[in-house]
């Protein structure tokens, strides 16, 4: 975090493995809806993985028919950590959950059953990082043979760690990793997507100082550096509607070149103005949890901007007001002043309207430490649901429970557990 120590922010103790606890908080309701090439060697070695299981069944709550609510679980009362991902990890076309943080822990969740959707194992893929499994990581088929594999920094090293699957079991086989290469310092955003358009996935980072990108090719790792500017939060997607990958940082967002991104093209910087302007300016421009999405469902995508660690203020969504995204149109989320600490923005239709919500989250630290659904009402309105006041580091969202709806999952930064699942029981109120 800014304005921490690495020592400060680093869990000494034991990640021994440890029984699951399950508990059922309570229920928060919100709305009605309106309308129903093979893997690389690995360059270090791998730990043993580890697993312990099962877990009580968890207590039901209920909600109405049709009104999404959500209901808190315990998923794991030791563990904490800035990293986490979610994604179908044994191609059984449920979702699995990892969080790192002193150690990296995979969670499997059972099929169905019970609707708390209580984990069914914890496995132990790192039992201790070098430093620090820190601060953000992302699941992709970077060698492309159908599984999900894992990039997670610890600390200057950043780790392609990959998924033995689907030739073994990924939940009984260790999984060795690859180094991708080293940064100067630890990095903060971790984010995969095909830049180059060749058909592999690459990786983009950004920590306090610099953006690189890494392109993958030919099974090897080569690093670009699109900018210097400091500050945290990271998004990539088609700004300008041009059919390829930009990437929005703070609130600048970098065009994406024409030529080869292996030459060290430049990446034109554009700064949307509106987040300095207006009744709720913010002063520094590198900071800010951002998504791009079509919020407003025109077919270009918009970017939503969060006020991050020390720049609050403003909370708002921006529209390009010309095809090339050269100026934008401010719509505020809210009207009030936002404290800062949201380091989570996620933009997903949580209550099945067909229209983006937008979830966020503040640190522990940060005061009011809420996690919250802000419900898109469509018309310009926006109403603020308070789930918790908590706090979560880097939530993720998935149908962890598979009744066809999204649950929040997450948990605050290394040393500061529980593990939790808001379970959303809009699909499934039982």
């Amino acid at each position: 975090m800014r304005g921490w120590t690495r020592g400060q922010r680093i869990a000494v103790g034991s990640v021994a493995a440890a029984l699951i606890v399950l508990v059922t908080a309570t229920v928060v309701a919100l709305r009605q809806p309106s309308a129903p090439p093979p893997a690389a060697s690995p360059t270090t070695a791998s730990a043993p993985v580890t697993t312990t299981s099962t877990l009580a069944p968890s207590t039901t709550t209920t909600a109405a028919p049709g009104v999404m609510a959500f209901t808190e679980h315990i998923v794991d009362a030791d563990m904490a950590g800035d990293c986490k991902a979610v994604g179908d990890i044994d191609g059984d076309g449920r979702p699995e959950a990892i969080v790192g943080g002193a150690s990296l822990v995979l969670y499997r969740f059972a099929p169905g059953g019970e609707p708390g959707a209580a984990p069914a194992g914890r496995i132990v893929l790192r039992e201790r990082a070098e430093r620090e499994f820190s601060t953000d990581c992302q699941l992709g088929d970077l060698d492309g043979d159908g599984d999900l594999d894992l990039v997670v920094p610890d600390e200057r090293r950043l780790l392609w760690i990959v998924n033995p699957g689907p030739a073994a079991d990924p939940f009984t086989t260790p999984w060795p990793d690859q180094l991708i290469g080293t940064t100067d310092t630890w990095t903060h955003d971790v984010l995969l997507a095909d830049l180059d358009g060749d058909g592999t996935l690459d990786v983009i980072t950004r920590r306090q100082g610099a953006t690189d990108i890494w392109l993958h090719r030919s099974d090897a790792w080569s690093r670009h550096r699109i900018t210097d500017q400091g500050g945290e939060g990271t998004a990539v997607g088609d700004v300008d509607g041009d059919g390829d990958l930009d990437i929005v940082a703070g609130g600048t967002w970098y065009e994406h070149p024409d030529s080869d991104l292996a030459t060290d093209p430049e990446w034109t910087d554009h700064q949307i103005e509106e987040i300095a302007e207006g009744d709720l300016p913010v002063p520094d421009l590198t900071w800010g949890s951002v998504a791009v999405a079509d919020i407003d469902g025109d077919g270009r995508n918009d970017i939503v901007y969060g006020p991050m660690e020390d720049t609050g203020r403003k909370f708002a969504w921006y529209s390009p007001a010309e095809p090339d995204a050269s100026s934008w149109t401010e719509h505020l989320i809210t009207t009030d002043p936002i404290p800062a600490g949201i380091h989570s923005l996620q933009v997903a239709d949580m209550d099945g309207d067909g229209r983006l919500d937008v979830v966020t989250a503040r640190m522990h630290d940060h005061q009011p430490s809420t996690v919250s659904v802000w419900v898109n009402g469509g018309d310009g309105t926006w109403a603020e649901h308070v789930l918790a006041t908590t706090g979560l580091h880097n939530l993720r969202l998935a149908d962890i429970d598979g009744d066809g709806d999204l649950d929040i999952f997450g948990a605050n930064y290394v040393g500061t557990p529980p593990v939790r699942l808001y379970r959303n029981t809009l699909r499934n109120p039982g």
